[in-house]
């Protein structure tokens, strides 16, 4: 079987998990199928426009589910998003839009109110799952600019990384959910679209793919 929730258009289709058929072990081998067949896919695109002694070629050289550095990943992803956030920054892209604030607030401020964090956390994803993407936002708030593509993406990705640290540490599952359902869209662009940040979104699968493996460990036992 395939996995098609990644092959559709997600803002077209509205197809929801909990209405899909029932396949099993099937299903899990065609996920995972799919997540690493993109994986693949963004590393080769890399090679052909990257530095072979770039971060992300030694981070990815060996994954597998057996042998993975989480850790190293982890740490490259959020270096990746810090690093186009004061990129976007330093260009001059301002963008009037709350749930950018909501996203910065986050990530970058130190007062450690989670619950508060928590709170806009979940009000991110309500919009996600109605709308199924945050792109209509930045359309509505910005002028027309270069970068806006480039922080449409970045913003989908940083989203990512969050669900996937909220995951960690709460272990709720509406969190991994949207996981899933927010790289299908990137996944669908990757394959329909002109994709730019490829090595976000090779962080953003490597890590899913890492914690969908511990998720079933801890749940199954292997």
């Amino acid at each position: 079987m395939n996995y098609k929730y990644s092959i559709i258009n997600p803002m077209e289709n509205k197809q929801l998990y909990m209405y899909s058929e029932y396949h099993g072990i099937e299903f899990i081998s065609a996920y995972k199928k799919n997540r690493i067949s993109a994986l693949k896919m963004c590393l080769k695109r890399l090679k052909n426009i990257s530095d072979p002694k770039d971060k992300i070629f030694e981070v990815f050289k060996s994954f597998t589910f057996n042998g993975y550095n989480k850790e190293s990943i982890h740490i490259l992803y959020l270096e990746l998003i810090i690093n186009k956030f004061n990129f976007f920054k330093n260009n001059d892209v301002k963008f009037d839009s709350e749930i950018i604030r909501d996203m910065n607030f986050i990530l970058f401020d130190k007062i450690g109110n989670k619950s508060f964090k928590k709170q806009k956390i979940d009000k991110l994803i309500k919009i996600f799952e109605i709308k199924k993407s945050f792109s209509e936002y930045f359309e509505k708030s910005t002028s027309a600019n270069r970068l806006n593509n480039q922080f449409d993406e970045v913003f989908h990705l940083t989203f990512s990384y969050v669900l996937s640290e909220y995951f960690s540490l709460l272990k709720s599952f509406k969190y991994l959910s949207a996981l899933f359902k927010i790289n299908d869209l990137l996944i669908y662009r990757l394959n329909n679209q002109n994709f730019i940040n490829l090595q976000l979104l090779s962080c953003s699968i490597g890590l899913e793919l890492i914690t969908f493996d511990e998720t079933k460990k801890d749940i199954l036992g292997n």
